[in-house]
């Protein structure tokens, strides 16, 4: 079989959980601290001067989310090599011919440049991830400063109350998230979103890998890019195609797979190849499985991208969005009128939601719909979740 995307999704899920749960307690944080003396003549001054006290806590959840991330970032990734390994053994002990024995667990060198390929790896994730934590105290001193000059502008503008200014001040903000990264190319990121993403295509190049070397290890050359409804334009050229892991490529005959001769096959690139002309590329979900000449049969007829089905995923993940931004709006609300206006709201989209995924036969994800608890979670979240999606454990991966 090849590699398990929903698992890739499910680890990456586990260590962006515990990103939302860090967003969520310092939303809680400065919300604690903005909503006390809303009534009081002084209320700026005496926000101000907490200044110090919220820079603390947040510098405690900041320094916990940090050593608890690194680690289970480099859970997620060693787990998805396992999971890959397993999931090239079981296709293998399906597909090799009667009596062919499983490739043994390679071990000396072998063993060591798998070890190094996923230490490295997530040593790369984890660089990716510094810059955020890094962002994480100097934004949420920023935040709270501007609640507070944004509450006292309105008043002065004219608001009702400095309640309702600062509820209005502090949503306005909040909505936007309070801890954000801008990427390389420009673009802005929630904090728990951009960790998903990086932790996700971390998770699936290790699976990657892990499948790759029990191929390898097992004598198989040629593999095949699985067939995804709505594939996108860079993955369009390599799906339900035949890839090298090493040697030649183009067309060229190659021994049947069961001794019956030479058949043709045709095979367009290497997996680095295809790798570094776009397949495997952040929130790709294509996977790869072992080509056996003469035996393996590519069924697809037509290789076409679905711009309907990719805009209906798009738009799922939209709603996920205002579902997310409007339950954070209430966890940060200052005053019962906002709370209940966005309840009304996270009823709205939750409604949408519904009758979107219906529409359009996608499954829902109520993880991406949730903000976290507040409390960052104990370690060993990611081993959980791999032992739940039946990730092998160190000790008793299978070969």
């Amino acid at each position: 079989m090849p590699v398990d995307v929903d698992r890739v999704d499910a680890l990456a899920a586990a260590v962006a959980g515990i990103y939302r749960q860090a967003e969520t307690a310092l939303l809680a944080a400065v919300t604690d601290r903005l909503a006390v003396g809303l009534d009081r003549t002084d209320w700026q001054a005496r926000r101000l001067a907490q200044v110090g006290a919220l820079h603390r806590a947040a510098a405690a959840i900041a320094d916990t989310l940090a050593d608890r991330g690194t680690t289970e970032v480099r859970a997620a990734v060693a787990a998805g090599y396992r999971a890959g390994q397993h999931d090239a053994v079981r296709e293998l002990a399906g597909t090799l011919s009667p009596g062919t024995p499983l490739p043994a667990r390679a071990g000396g060198a072998a063993e060591q440049r798998a070890a190094n390929a996923v230490q490295a790896l997530a040593d790369a994730t984890i660089g990716e991830l510094r810059p955020v934590h890094a962002a994480i105290l100097p934004q949420v001193d920023t935040a709270y400063r501007r609640a507070i000059a944004g509450a006292a502008a309105r008043k002065t503008a004219g608001a009702a109350t400095l309640r309702e200014a600062a509820q209005g001040a502090w949503a306005e903000l909040a909505g936007r998230g309070i801890v954000g990264f801008d990427d390389r190319a420009g673009r802005r990121w929630r904090l728990h979103t951009y960790v998903e993403m990086a932790t996700r295509a971390a998770v699936n190049r290790a699976a990657v890998h892990g499948l790759v070397d029990q191929f390898t290890a097992a004598g198989v050359r040629l593999v095949s890019v699985d067939d995804k409804a709505g594939e996108c334009w860079r993955c369009r050229p390599y799906e339900m195609r035949v890839l090298a892991l090493w040697g030649a490529t183009g067309r060229q005959h190659v021994a049947h797979h069961r001794g019956a001769g030479m058949v043709a096959v045709d095979v367009v690139a290497t997996l680095d190849e295809a790798a570094a002309g776009g397949l495997f590329h952040p929130g790709c979900r294509h996977t790869i499985r072992a080509y056996l000449p003469g035996v393996s049969i590519l069924l697809r007829a037509g290789r076409t991208a679905d711009p309907a089905g990719e805009a209906a995923r798009e738009r799922q993940r939209a709603i996920e969005r205002a579902l997310r931004h409007w339950r954070e709006l209430e966890a940060a609300a200052l005053t019962p009128e906002g709370a209940r206006r966005a309840r009304d709201r996270i009823a709205a989209w939750d409604a949408e939601m519904a009758d979107h995924v219906a529409a359009h036969g996608l499954r829902r994800k109520r993880y991406r719909e949730q903000i976290g608890a507040g409390v960052i979670p104990p370690a060993g979240v990611v081993a959980r979740t791999a032992r739940r999606a039946g990730v092998p454990t160190p000790q008793d991966v299978e070969h």
